[in-house]
């Protein structure tokens, strides 16, 4: 005999909260504001990409990362292969002209 699923009062409130405030977020955006976080994120990661801690903050759980032989790497092999293979002390990651294109969200 299958039960019903009952949703508590206090998860609707937390629901409703939730989604009033990404409303409050979403109206604070600006796309100059966007653009700003797309950099700041790209920066983070040219500067966290051999530290595994702090890259992984960055990737999703979801992460998946094509590599040139035919491979999908997960986000932990990503982040264990990039965190063993360092490069040269030399070498200093940064874009060349990075240009940002902001697309609608959605978000309203």
């Amino acid at each position: 005999m299958m039960r019903a699923a009952l949703i508590r009062p206090s998860y609707c409130i937390l629901i409703l909260i939730t989604g009033c405030h990404m409303r409050v977020l979403a109206q604070q955006r600006t796309v100059e504001s966007d653009r700003e976080a797309l950099i700041a994120l790209e920066n983070k990661w040219l500067r966290s990409e051999y530290r595994a801690t702090e890259f992984d903050s960055i990737l999703a759980s979801d992460f998946v990362h094509p590599v040139v032989t035919s491979d999908l790497l997960d986000k932990a092999q990503h982040i264990h292969f990039s965190s063993t293979h360092l490069p040269p002390t030399n070498l200093q990651n940064h874009f060349d002209g990075l240009k940002v294109r902001l697309y609608d969200s959605g978000i309203r």
